[in-house]
Formats: structure tokens, sequence, C-alpha cells
């Protein structure tokens, strides 16, 4: 499991909506590369309310170009999920 804190992040402005959608978006993108890194090939996601950040984010941070890599030296993919489905839930 991993799992980011980022504290309590207020929003007031337009702009500051704008500032916690990159930060959301970066945190998603780090959390899922050091996943990677350690070799993590299942990935669930949480939105938070914002689906396609969080489908953007995991997308970068698990993404790695094999196009020119032999088939027998490419890494495994992430298969990246939805935290809440109603396949996931008891």
């Amino acid at each position: 499991m991993c799992v980011i804190w980022v504290g309590n992040v207020p929003i007031v402005h337009t702009t500051e909506i704008s500032s916690y959608f990159n930060l959301f978006l970066s945190l998603v993108v780090a959390g899922c590369a050091a996943l990677k890194a350690n070799e993590i090939t299942n990935v669930w996601i949480e939105d938070f309310g914002n689906a396609q950040l969080a489908a953007e984010g995991a997308a970068l941070g698990t993404w790695i170009n094999q196009d020119l890599r032999a088939e027998a030296n490419r890494k495994p993919q992430v298969k990246i999920q939805p935290l809440n489905t109603e396949e996931n839930s008891l």
C-alpha cells in the first residue's frame, strides 16, 4: 500500500484550484512512479473526486517507452485500476 498525505489543502480562489489540481497530479505521478520502481504491477487509484487527473497521473507515473527494447528485456506493464468500483468493494 502506498499512501501520500498532502495535508489540508484549502481551496478558496480559482487560481488555487488550478494549483491544487497540479499538486494532485504531481502526487499521483510520484506515487505511481515509486510503486513501479519497486516492481509493483497492480495499482489501484483513489480519484478523490477527479477521476481524469487520477488517471492521467497514474498513466504518466507508470509509462515507460519500450518500443525499441527486445521482447525479452521489456519490463512488465503496470495495471492501473480505479479503487472505488463495484468489483473492488466488499
